[in-house]
């Protein structure tokens, strides 16, 4: 079974699978932070009395949460072509731009 501490989140796995087991005076407890889990998680809380399971809450509309964030974005941003510019490169052209101003303050 999955044993929860109720307060840090901590999760061991164990034969309910991806469920969290928490006892129920815990649930209580911390009400709106366990239904707020559910319903961003879209995975299931086993409470349990006594030691042993008695009811699962568990979300009305499952969410689809992505594994992982790796190409999250992808195709919504384009990166500029400037984008891996040179650090040198900048410099050089803030100095040319700065050599650019000077001559034509010192011309007047």
């Amino acid at each position: 079974m999955i044993q929860h501490d109720g307060i840090t989140g901590k999760v061991q796995q164990g034969q309910m699978g991806s469920s969290r087991m928490i006892p129920g005076n815990q649930f209580r407890a911390h009400f709106s932070a366990m239904v707020d889990w559910v319903r961003d998680t879209g995975k299931p809380i086993v409470l349990t009395r006594y030691g042993e399971p008695v009811v699962q809450v568990a979300p009305l509309n499952p969410v689809d949460v992505p594994e992982t964030l790796l190409g999250f974005g992808k195709g919504i941003k384009s990166v500029p072509p400037d984008f891996d510019i040179k650090a040198e490169d900048l410099f050089e052209q803030w100095e040319s731009k700065l050599l650019k101003a000077w001559d034509s303050s010192s011309d007047r």
